[in-house]
């Protein structure tokens, strides 16, 4: 019968032990909530492996087989698929335990491994049609802010963790007397805190003005919350309206809409430096892989001809249209 030894307890159950709580809330501080979060969950599926696993865990080299052995069962329980949540757990490792950056290297060689024979592949972007037309088949059926936050995730570039903390105070529109009265755009949100850092903001621009007076017509005189629904919500309402759209098939996510705002600014001959400065990128490579695939990918998935045509339409007064429903 095998037993865990000191060692392994401080290496596995970190996160629920009281060493030095100060430490802690300081390194968690480091990382946004959500990073956190998906760090204890893989930290505690992989300790659950380890108590049934038949060898003992004696030093960070044996910690270091214990990771390849834990991915390679994934590897083959899975298909291939997991490798998001492999990368996590090493990165989770090495978060909590910073001295074994360097001494991980059997792990970090399975998951280039794991890159080569499963390579990421960027989700597919929506087109700014569809990405409409998803918008209306919600607003239709009386769900006028999820669609509204559909719309704010295609146009400002916006991350669901960034839609869904939105509040009133966040948004000033063109003409307010904070901003120039040349102002380019015809709103400026603010994001407090987005995953590559603090106080960033995004615009709606002028040619889609229609999209900052339905933000307008949501918010009101409110200050507070603007969308009330959870995450969940949203992302099953988006695959919903996909499939009766006729592309549920094509594996559109929400963060399809960042990715087809990127590749839409590619299109109409925007600058990389340009493109990563509205979409948040910290890295030129992030952005890069939004790109690279996505002219591709668009000619992919077509809407009818049809469908082409209730886009033409809505878009001769798309405020008009989308208004009609707000209160229904």
């Amino acid at each position: 019968m095998w037993k865990l030894n000191f060692l392994s307890i401080f290496l596995l159950v970190f996160l629920l032990c009281d060493f030095d709580r100060d430490m802690r809330r300081l390194a968690l501080a480091s990382v946004a909530k959500d990073t956190a979060k998906r760090y204890a969950k893989e930290y505690r599926f992989f300790y659950t492996w380890v108590l049934s696993a038949p060898f003992l865990i004696d030093s960070v080299e044996d910690l270091d087989e214990a990771l390849v052995e834990y991915y390679e069962q994934l590897w083959e329980l899975n298909n291939g698929r997991g490798k998001s949540a492999a990368g996590v757990l090493l990165s989770a490792v090495v978060f909590f335990n910073p001295a074994f950056k360097e001494r991980l290297g059997g792990a970090g060689r399975s998951l280039k491994g794991w890159n080569i024979l499963s390579p990421s592949l960027a989700w597919p972007p929506i087109s700014r049609r569809l990405n409409v037309l998803v918008a209306f088949w919600l607003c239709r059926r009386g769900r006028f802010r999820q669609a509204l936050a559909i719309l704010l995730g295609f146009e400002c570039f916006l991350r669901i963790s960034e839609v869904m903390q939105l509040e009133g105070r966040d948004v000033v529109f063109r003409g307010d007397g904070v901003l120039p009265r040349n102002f380019a755009h015809a709103a400026l949100i603010r994001l407090g805190k987005t995953k590559t850092g603090e106080e960033q903001s995004a615009f709606i621009s002028l040619e889609f003005s229609w999209i900052a007076s339905l933000l307008e017509a949501a918010m009101g005189k409110q200050d507070g919350k603007i969308f009330a629904f959870s995450k969940g919500v949203l992302r099953a309402s988006f695959r919903e309206a996909l499939v009766e759209l006729g592309f549920g098939h094509v594996g559109y996510v929400f963060h399809s809409n960042r990715h087809g705002r990127a590749t839409e600014e590619d299109l109409k001959g925007s600058s990389l430096e340009d493109i990563l400065r509205w979409g948040r990128w910290a890295a030129a490579k992030s952005g890069r892989h939004y790109i690279q695939s996505g002219a591709a990918m668009l000619a992919k998935h077509r809407l009818s001809e049809q469908q082409v045509k209730l886009y033409d339409i809505l878009l001769m007064t798309p405020a008009a249209y989308f208004l009609r429903y707000q209160c229904s």
